[in-house]
């Protein structure tokens, strides 16, 4: 049976962004950070994308905050060769996860 199926999840913990490995991109692509106004980009990509789960247009500002300060340390976006965004990656962070930061 299928994961999606059993409803399970899957929760990634890196206790720091040090000395996270580098893995070179296709040359057609490229990273780069969060900039004001990528709310919608990133909600863009999480309609094309999630089959699961309701996205709204609030969804950004609840899961994220507003600070964009912190989300341009925070948020990346895959890019194709036209520059456009086409994938999305966040470094989450609580400071009471399971009992811990």
């Amino acid at each position: 049976m299928r994961a999606e199926a059993q409803g399970l999840a899957v929760s990634m913990v890196r206790e720091s962004l040090e000395g996270v490995p580098d893995f070179p991109l296709p040359a057609a692509c490229a990273i780069r950070g969060y900039r004001p106004g990528d709310e919608r980009t990133w909600t863009e990509i999480q309609l094309a994308a999630e089959r699961h789960l309701e996205i709204t247009p609030g969804l950004f500002r609840s899961e994220f905050g507003a600070d964009e300060g912190l989300l341009a340390d925070r948020q990346l976006f895959l890019t194709d060769a036209a520059g456009r965004a086409i994938g999305t990656a966040t470094a989450w962070f609580d400071a009471a996860y399971r009992g811990r930061p």
